[in-house]
Formats: C-alpha cells, structure tokens, sequence
C-alpha cells in the first residue's frame, strides 16, 4: 500500500526506488498519527482487529513490511490531502466479475489517486497497487 500511495504522489518514481519511497511514506504517515493522534481518537477511529489500540497499530506500522488497512488509507489521504479510491474486483449477477469503487478516503482536492486491492487467502490478505491511466485507460479496464 505504501509503495503505491508513493508511485501515486510521484510517477518518476522507479521500481528500484519504490522500496525506499514507501518505507519513508510509511514513516511520515506515523509521525502524523503522532502528532494528530488526539484528532482520531476522537473522529472514532478503530485499530485493526489484531491490535488493542490505534497507537500499537501506528507502532508497528513503522517497521517495513506491516500490512496497513483502512486507517492508514485515511491517514494517507489527510497527509496528501488528496482523494483516494480504493477499487476491487467484485462479482455481481447482472455483470459478471467488474472493477468497482468500494471505498472512499477523502483528505482533501490537491488530487486523486486509485488503488485496486486485490484478495488473496480467502478474503483475509491482499495487495495494494496504483491504477494508472495508461496501464488501465489504454487496455479500456478502467474509465475514470
């Protein structure tokens, strides 16, 4: 999820790049925790199951390779102050299997980024990348 959200704030990011990019994204969505965590606690805003509490999610949250969730989505969009989408592939009886919009996290209009998550493990784990125009525009998968 990191390493997308950084692919979606800065394109010229390369492959080689994107680990590192993320593990600082990943940090400095922390720190704002950190500094604003009074604001969340109060919004209402829960941990993940796994977690007594948002502020033993955020700690661990630091260390590379944690799995964030809907949270640190918010988080994510009130640091960049921008809209993301999360989008999925879901099954409906009129349309078959169809990308879908499933999810909204708004921080602000600087701009908009589209995840898709992708499940695996029955629904318990998945994977975060960035939807691109070009990569989805060009193949017509995705109009936005």
């Amino acid at each position: 999820m990191f390493r997308a959200l950084s692919r979606g704030c800065d394109s010229t990011i390369t492959y080689v790049k994107e680990r590192q990019a993320g593990l600082t994204f990943r940090r400095k969505i922390c720190r704002h925790y950190n500094k604003h965590k009074k604001k969340y606690k109060e919004r209402g805003c829960v941990p993940m199951e796994r977690y007594k509490s948002l502020d033993e999610e955020m700690r661990n949250m630091t260390r590379e390779g944690v799995e964030g969730g809907e949270f640190e989505l918010q988080l994510a969009a009130d640091v960049l102050e921008a809209r993301i989408l999360l989008h999925q592939e879901v099954f409906t009886s009129e349309d078959g299997w169809r990308q879908k919009i499933i999810a909204e996290y708004s921080g602000g209009k600087k701009h908009t980024i589209h995840l898709f998550y992708k499940t695996s493990c029955q629904g318990r784990e998945g994977h975060y990348d960035l939807l691109g125009k070009y990569t989805y525009l060009q193949a017509g998968a995705l109009a936005f």
